[in-house]
């Protein structure tokens, strides 16, 4: 199998596995995976995971 180079899609794979600790309001995981996947440096994204990290801390 070879190695995936688009950086695109592990961000959205990234964002997934985000979101899935979101819905589950497993903030402990969230809050490691978003550490983790540098979500927050991909500027598609990024608007996404801030309005995530804004209704887990309301």
């Amino acid at each position: 199998m070879p190695i995936i180079t688009d950086t695109t899609y592990k961000a959205e794979n990234a964002y997934n596995i985000l979101q899935g600790y979101f819905l589950k309001k497993d903030l402990k995981n969230f809050h490691r995976w978003l550490i983790a996947s540098d979500l927050k440096s991909d500027k598609k994204l990024l608007p996404y995971v801030e309005r995530m990290v804004a209704n887990l801390n309301e």
